[in-house]
């Protein structure tokens, strides 16, 4: 999982021609480092499933929340973890709190199939 800072996460944001997930974490925050691996495994799961083919395809990053404090508060983000799933550049979803693998992978599967 790539780390963006504020200016990389905004131009990542409006270009992106698919599903952009950011995980907004904080290294601090016990919950966080726990969860960290589970994005590996979000990542593994919906890139093997053969059924999840989303136009544009489907990145998946992280922002540090301590070393970016005003992207954070930009965009409505208060608690961690939390994900913001972006379609062309669109917020399409929001989760906070912590999910399994397999939970947030679900959702994520979700909310593409209502954008497509």
């Amino acid at each position: 999982m790539k780390y963006l800072n504020d200016r990389d996460l905004e131009a990542r944001i409006h270009s992106s021609e698919g599903f952009l997930l950011v995980a907004f974490l904080s290294h601090e925050s016990v919950a966080c480092r726990h969860f960290i691996p589970e994005y590996e495994k979000i990542y593994n799961t919906l890139h093997l499933n053969d059924s999840f083919n989303p136009p544009g395809g489907l990145a998946v990053v992280a922002l540090n929340i301590d070393e970016n404090p005003s992207e954070t508060e930009s965009l409505g983000v208060f608690a961690t973890p939390t994900n913001l799933l972006y379609h062309q550049g669109a917020q399409v979803a929001k989760g906070e709190g912590q999910y399994s693998a397999l939970a947030l992978s679900d959702r994520i599967i979700e909310a593409v199939k209502k954008r497509v």
